[in-house]
């Protein structure tokens, strides 16, 4: 091997090396990037279900208000046909 191919080989070498490093920093940077748009995504999803859950937790609410007031009709229609099952005839 002579001087010109020892020198076209350790070009092509440190070429591939600083390629590989300027890849790896890049790999690097797309992994922040991901990291900080998916823990975006992430904050957004989770607002969004606390949402729904409230939005659910006020219908359960409204729903047990809405029984208990049709017991509470319920058991007074009770009472008024006792009252009138228990007249003389």
């Amino acid at each position: 091997m002579n001087d010109s191919q020892i020198i076209a080989l350790s070009i092509t070498v440190l070429a591939i090396i600083g390629a590989t490093l300027v890849n790896n920093a890049r790999i690097g940077d797309v992994k922040e990037v991901l990291r900080a748009e998916m823990g975006a995504r992430f904050a957004r999803l989770d607002l969004s279900l606390e949402l729904r859950f409230h939005s659910m937790e006020n219908r359960f609410n409204s729903m047990d208000h809405k029984l208990d007031e049709f017991l509470r009709v319920m058991a007074d229609h009770d009472q008024r046909i006792r009252v009138v099952e228990q007249r003389p005839r």
